[in-house]
């Protein structure tokens, strides 16, 4: 039976460079777009499992009992990836 390996990553908005990056802490590199992160580990041999936004931003104007729809927009994703246990 085949037996995985998993790692969860947190991906951030940098708003000052108008781009999500991750920064990986084994090798102290920053990547930055969420192509770049992705294609970077596949190249590790790592598979997408799961990608979902993790933290919004937004705002709700409330005017007495009505309220105007929320406004989000995701601010940082988790993603799952997974590879064969070697």
């Amino acid at each position: 039976m085949q037996k995985w390996d998993y790692v969860s990553v947190f991906i951030m908005w940098d708003n000052k460079r108008k781009a999500f990056y991750v920064h990986l802490t084994e090798t102290n590199k920053r990547i930055e777009g969420i192509d770049n992160i992705l294609t970077e580990y596949g190249e590790q041999g790592w598979e997408l499992v799961s990608f979902s936004p993790d933290s919004y931003t937004g705002s709700m104007q409330l005017t007495g009992l009505m309220s105007r729809p929320m406004e989000m927009e995701a601010i940082s994703y988790s993603a799952v990836f997974k590879r064969p246990k070697s």
